[in-house]
């Protein structure tokens, strides 16, 4: 894969992020977050196109959902957190064997590791655990969501990528 296919895969993975991020918002007021399905798309890109697809995915596409709508001071930690989440995703795929249950279990940890990132993130931005602790059922439904939205849909379209793991 070229330099410039490579750059336009990343720039669409990222925007498929966006989009999933910010079409599906239901704000929480305990956090000043949202619930969304945007992880779906950085499971989708993790497994498909491996753990740096995945980090640039999750951790850029998110951020700037965060920033587009309004919530500019989650976009640091989101960068992170979901960053983090595609490289977790995409790297345990990888390590597992690139096998149906490798991605699940790749999928579970990396949306895990985001609810627990950002218990950390609310806990720090609030002072409070107790503040933060009342996010975790948000945080998981959108984790449970996404989890059920992206491995699907993965499973249907790698049968078609041609470029898995090339990038």
């Amino acid at each position: 894969m070229s330099k410039t296919q490579k750059t336009v895969l990343y720039g669409m993975l990222i925007s498929l992020v966006c989009i999933g991020t910010m079409a599906i918002k239901i704000h929480i007021p305990v956090t000043n977050g949202f619930i969304n399905i945007g992880d779906s798309f950085i499971i989708v890109s993790s497994l498909l196109f491996g753990p740096v697809a995945g980090m640039i995915a999750g951790g850029i596409g998110s951020a700037l959902a965060d920033l587009l709508s309004g919530y500019a001071h989650y976009a640091l930690f989101t960068l992170i957190v979901k960053g983090l989440e595609g490289y977790i995703i995409g790297w345990v795929f990888l390590k597992l064997g690139k096998t149906k249950l490798a991605g699940i279990y790749g999928s579970l940890l990396g949306v895990i590791f985001m609810v627990g990132g950002y218990f950390l993130v609310a806990s720090f931005m609030y002072s409070s655990f107790a503040v933060a602790a009342q996010g975790l059922i948000f945080d998981a439904t959108q984790a449970l969501a996404s989890f059920l939205i992206g491995y699907p849909l993965y499973a249907y379209l790698s049968k078609g990528v041609k470029f898995r793991f090339n990038v």
